[in-house]
C-alpha cells in the first residue's frame, strides 16, 4: 500500500497569508519516516549517493561562474578548498562528506536527530575530513537567524517533497546565502510521468528506492519551484532534469518532467527576507 501524508494542512501550503501562522516547515510524519531509516543510512541508501556524484560537477561550475572559485582550481583535486557550503536536510551525511572531501567547510543540517546521530557517527571514521564538517539538529528557519549571509553555496537536494510551506523554506535558505552565492535545488516534479517512474517503479517494482518514501501531493512541478527562488530575490541560472535508470545510475537530460534541478545566485543588497 503507499504510504500517503495526511491532508490536514495542505489546502494553504505555500500561501504567504498563512506564513505568520506556520513557522515550521516540518511535516512530523516525514521527519520520522527518515529518521526509521537511520539505523542503515550507509547501507541500503546508496542510490542517494550516486545521485550526489552527478550533483557535485554543477555545484562547481556554479561557483566558477559567480567567481567563487577560478577555473584552475574547479580542475584540482579539492576544487571547494575555502568555500563554506551549507547541506540543508543532510540526513546522514552522503553530499556533506563528498563536499568536505573536495576541500569545503561543510554544515549538515537536520531536523532529525536521529540522522544526525548517524551522520556524526560515521564522521568518526573519516579523520580526513572531520575537521571541515560540522552536523547541527535543528530546522533552517530557526538556523538562518543565526547565519544570516554566512555561506558561499547552499544545496537543498530531494527535500522540497518531503516539508511543507515551501516559500518560507526557499527564504530561509537564501537568507544564510552571502549576496552572490549559490543556491542548489533538486526534487521531483508533479506529473504522471514522476509518479509512474519515481514512485510506482523505483520504490515498487523496482525496490531501489525505499518504499513510501515519496507521495504525490508533495511533488512540486519547476514552475512552482521558480517562483519560489525567485521571491526570495534570486536569479536562476540553470533548469535542466535527470534521470535514474532500474541499475540506479544517474544522467543529466533535457527532460524535467521527472526529476529536475535549478541552481539560482542571489542578488545583491538583498538581506532580511524572513517576516520577524
Amino acid at each position: 500500500m503507499l504510504r500517503s501524508v495526511p491532508e490536514k494542512g495542505f489546502a494553504v501550503l505555500d500561501c504567504l497569508s498563512n506564513m505568520a501562522a506556520v513557522k515550521s516547515t516540518l511535516i512530523d510524519s516525514e521527519v520520522e519516516y527518515f529518521s526509521n531509516l537511520s539505523a542503515n543510512w550507509w547501507t541500503s541508501l546508496k542510490g542517494l549517493e550516486k545521485q550526489n556524484k552527478l550533483r557535485v560537477p554543477y555545484i562547481i561550475n556554479s561557483l566558477v561562474e559567480t567567481g567563487k572559485i577560478s577555473r584552475e582550481t574547479a580542475k584540482s583535486g579539492k576544487p571547494l578548498t575555502g568555500i563554506k557550503i551549507l547541506d540543508v536536510g543532510c540526513g546522514g551525511g552522503f553530499s556533506t562528506e563528498l563536499l568536505a572531501e573536495l576541500g569545503a567547510q561543510v554544515t549538515g543540517l537536520d531536523p532529525s536527530i536521529k540522522l544526525i546521530e548517524c551522520a556524526r557517527e560515521h564522521l568518526k571514521e573519516r579523520e580526513d575530513i572531520e575537521d571541515r564538517v560540522e552536523y547541527v539538529h535543528g530546522t533552517i528557519e530557526t538556523f538562518c537567524e543565526q547565519h544570516i549571509e554566512h555561506y558561499d553555496h547552499v544545496v537543498a537536494a530531494e527535500i522540497l517533497e518531503h516539508i511543507q510551506v515551501r516559500d518560507l523554506f526557499v527564504k530561509a535558505c537564501v537568507k544564510t546565502l552571502k549576496p552572490g552565492g549559490t543556491y542548489f535545488v533538486s526534487t521531483i516534479n508533479r506529473t504522471v510521468k514522476a509518479w509512474l517512474h519515481m514512485i510506482l517503479y523505483l520504490e515498487y517494482v523496482v525496490g531501489s528506492i525505499p518504499r513510501g518514501t515519496h507521495h504525490w501531493n508533495l511533488l512540486v512541478t519547476p514552475n512552482e519551484t521558480r517562483s519560489w527562488i525567485e521571491n526570495a530575490d534570486c536569479t536562476i541560472v540553470t533548469i535542466n532534469g535527470w534521470w535514474q535508470s532500474a541499475d540506479g545510475e544517474w544522467q543529466e537530460c533535457d527532460d524535467t518532467s521527472t526529476t529536475y534541478y535549478m541552481i539560482a545566485v542571489k542578488k545583491y543588497g538583498q538581506s532580511s527576507l524572513l517576516p520577524k
